[in-house]
């Protein structure tokens, strides 16, 4: 065997083994595509394929396998009964029909409401009403597809982790940020994801920075990441402090010098920290971070547009 695919490998291999912070989820994709001569980087499915399905739904991250995405990521909230819920929002009313079926309420917050209420709510029509990314005027979901998302429920993290599990798939959680209950929360996900074996299967992430530190602190084997809008000097450091493995930067900070100097700080660490970039739809874009040499994942509502791409570049 050539010495340079050799070291290659084992450098692949130690990483895997050595990725302390945040966990070992996963590795360089682009490391693993060098030493498979293919170009690849980890499609992760932004709340499932939303943009063909209704997002944060069992519907979509079942979509988002077909087509073909390493992994998804979802949204984690409690219920005022301290049940998790899959919900994006602070609110029901942009995914449910939570103003018909309780149209005296006074509050439509998630929190204010129990699991036997949700539970009650349609997730999926109003998908099929709003057409949010033109997809089914475009006819790119089926009249089959369609009428399936009608009454569709909104999932538990169980739910979500289940199919996950049956999948032999993996998913990232991101906990969204809390000014009651965070600790809650997190102990939560971290007790069901442990209760079903799946510690390896997922990764916490947040834009609260101290619930990334929590997480490390009660479950350090799980892994985890930082979301970030807007990059920053000091990167290392922040990933040091959070425990993270992984830095998700929003695409829309890209084109900052500050970014791009992140980027390679975080490259060049003994870590191996991984680099994912969010939201992405757009082909051009695409194509653009695939062949960036410090991205390793694209959070994309559309995995099945960016599964095209990689398949098409590696013929």
């Amino acid at each position: 065997m050539d010495w340079k695919i050799t070291c290659i490998t084992l450098f692949v291999f130690f990483t895997a083994i050595m990725l302390a912070p945040g966990g070992t989820i996963g590795i360089n994709s682009h490391i693993q595509g060098e030493a498979s001569g293919e170009v690849a980087v980890t499609n992760i499915a932004h709340r499932g394929a939303r943009g063909v399905a209704p997002e944060n739904t069992l519907v979509a991250a079942k979509q988002a396998y077909e087509s073909g995405a390493d992994m998804w990521e979802t949204d984690v909230q409690l219920t005022s009964d301290k049940n998790i819920v899959l919900v994006h929002d602070d609110t029901l009313e942009r995914t449910t029909d939570v103003e018909s079926v309780y149209p005296d309420r006074e509050s439509y917050a998630v929190s204010d409401f129990t699991l036997e209420e949700i539970r009650r709510l349609d997730a999926g029509s109003w998908f099929l009403d709003s057409d949010p990314f033109g997809s089914i005027a475009e006819g790119k979901v089926s009249d089959k597809a369609a009428r399936g998302f009608r009454g569709v429920a909104v999932p538990t993290l169980r739910e979500a982790l289940e199919l996950t599990k049956r999948l032999d798939w993996k998913v990232n959680l991101e906990i969204k940020p809390l000014e009651d209950d965070a600790e809650l929360l997190v102990r939560k996900v971290l007790n069901q994801v442990t209760k079903m074996e799946m510690g390896s299967q997922v990764v916490i992430s947040s834009f609260d920075h101290s619930i990334v530190r929590l997480a490390g602190k009660l479950s350090p084997e799980i892994a985890r990441g930082v979301l970030v809008k807007e990059a920053r000097p000091g990167v290392l450091g922040l990933m040091r402090e959070n425990g993270a493995g992984f830095y998700n930067l929003s695409g829309t900070a890209l084109d900052e010098r500050q970014a791009r100097q992140n980027l390679r700080e975080l490259k060049a660490a003994e870590e191996g920290y991984g680099v994912n970039i969010y939201t992405v739809n757009e082909r051009k874009a695409l194509e653009a971070l695939i062949k960036n040499p410090f991205i390793d994942g694209i959070f994309t509502d559309f995995p099945g547009r960016l599964n095209s791409i990689l398949s098409s570049m590696n013929q």
